[in-house]
């Protein structure tokens, strides 16, 4: 299966850990991961916040390795909040349990500008009560350019362990219309 970098992470944590990465380091590690993470655990609980994860993914990585997607999947529980009020209420729901706990892209959720700040704030704190109550170990991935960054620095003082994992070496280019070959 090879190594999986989120799960020794997380297991040696038993707390928040905080990954900040690309969505192409996510799109190729969950898969892994939640197969290790029910190899390990029997379940595993991934709350989708930025509608990224596809189970189909999930599916072809469980197939590429000779492995029955159906136990996978069937203890897969995948939930997804499309706002932050959404997301409150659904940490708030979590039954207690030892279940390794996914978040992805938790401040995705919080990017309505409907929403002021300081009651965004009030928001995240109470989602990372809910978070800090459950008993089993807390894996939260996030892309590397969030752009709340007040939100973001909150909740990395809330994580055990902050990590970034797969970041590229600089930023990439942006896109010009034109080329400036003159100089």
């Amino acid at each position: 299966m090879g190594y999986n970098v989120f799960m020794d992470i997380q297991i040696a944590s038993k707390r928040i850990t905080l990954i900040t990465t690309t969505r192409s380091t996510i799109a190729s590690r969950i898969p892994p991961y939640i197969h290790t993470a029910i190899t390990k655990f029997g379940k595993v609980l991934v709350v989708d916040a930025g509608f990224n994860l596809n189970p189909h993914i999930i599916v072809n990585h469980l197939v590429e390795n000779h492995i029955n997607p159906l136990n996978i999947l069937d203890n897969t529980l995948i939930t997804r909040a499309f706002s932050c009020y959404q997301l409150q209420s659904t940490l708030a729901g979590v039954k207690p349990s030892n279940t390794p706990l996914v978040i992805l892209f938790m401040l995705s959720t919080f990017d309505s500008e409907d929403i002021n700040i300081r009651d965004r704030r009030r928001i995240l704190s109470k989602c990372i009560q809910s978070i800090k109550a459950y008993p089993g170990s807390v894996l939260v991935i996030h892309h590397y350019r969030c752009k709340q960054k007040e939100l973001f620095d909150q909740l990395k003082l809330s994580a055990g362990t902050v990590l970034s994992i797969g970041l590229p070496s600089s930023e990439p280019k942006p896109l010009t219309l034109f080329e400036d070959n003159n100089g």
